[in-house]
């Protein structure tokens, strides 16, 4: 794909979603030469944060909140969001960590 590609795939776009995308054509231009960042939304954050807070391993931590593994994987890298209930139990972990240990006691 070449820049003038690009052009013409972000103009498709912005005509289809009726608004400009002012960052979508760097993006492109990042994602084909290979140098994409991932841009983590606040609520992958705070899953992120909460889990090296009760210092625990993504393992663990999957297993306590009784999520996939994989689940668990694709919020931390930036890939799916979390559950409304996710974020809700990672705020409660946040202000009590203590309750880790009430959350999944099978794990």
């Amino acid at each position: 794909m070449k820049k003038q590609d690009i052009q013409q795939v972000v103009k498709a776009v912005e005509k289809d979603m009726a608004q400009q995308c002012p960052d979508l054509a760097g993006a492109l231009g990042e994602m084909l030469a290979r140098k994409a960042k991932v841009i983590h939304t606040p609520e992958q954050l705070k899953i992120i944060a909460t889990r090296k807070r009760l210092n625990l391993t993504q393992s663990e931590f999957s297993k306590k909140i009784n999520t996939p593994l994989g689940t668990l994987r694709d919020w931390e890298q930036g890939i799916s969001q979390p559950n409304g209930a996710a974020i809700v139990l990672a705020d409660l972990l946040n202000k009590n960590p203590e309750l880790i240990e009430d959350v999944h006691a099978n794990a």
